[in-house]
């Protein structure tokens, strides 16, 4: 995946094999180095009034790693690592803040909305404020089958895979 705001470009991938690049290029927060389930986050980025590219690889068990598993807000890139969220600073090359999230099942969509952090994942949605607190989480009666984000509603739509009930959600948690 290849994104860009007006003071990066970032590449980011998820690899089942160690990069290359020397050791110190990689951080492990849940120290999970020693698992036979790790995958690695590779992030390849540059300040556009630079020629040179930074890396760091992060250790992690996320499973998929698309479009919708990362906000770039100015230079904090947030990532959503399966039950793992965390704030990497571009600036210093940094994870800057980690939390485990408290959730029933994999997680696979991250949203910024008003300042705070929405979670889709297949039971569960849950919102987040800045500092990765629990602000509301709701669950259905079974797998969600589609979930959509209106921005301009406010509102979270759900469908449920198995029995195809259909909620809508407002961005505060209420049905």
């Amino acid at each position: 995946m290849k994104i860009k705001n007006n003071r990066y470009e970032i590449e980011i991938n998820l690899l089942d094999n160690k990069p290359i690049e020397e050791k110190n290029y990689i951080l492990d927060p849940d120290e999970m180095i020693d698992s036979d389930y790790i995958k690695y986050v590779y992030i390849k980025y540059k300040e556009h009034k630079d020629d040179f590219y930074k890396i760091r690889c992060i250790i992690c068990d996320a499973h998929l790693l698309g479009d919708k598993y990362f906000v770039l807000k100015d230079n904090i890139l947030t990532l959503l690592l399966n039950f793992t969220i965390l704030k990497f600073d571009l600036s210093i090359n940094e994870i800057v803040s980690i939390k485990n999230v408290d959730t029933d099942a994999c997680n696979y969509e991250l949203y910024y909305i008003d300042d705070d952090y929405l979670i889709v994942g297949e039971l569960e949605i849950t919102r987040l404020d800045d500092s990765f607190n629990i602000i509301w989480q709701w669950s259905g009666y079974d797998i969600f089958d589609n979930v959509e984000v209106d921005f301009n509603k406010k509102l979270i739509y759900v469908t449920e895979f198995m029995n195809s009930k259909f909620y809508s959600i407002t961005f505060d948690g209420k049905r």
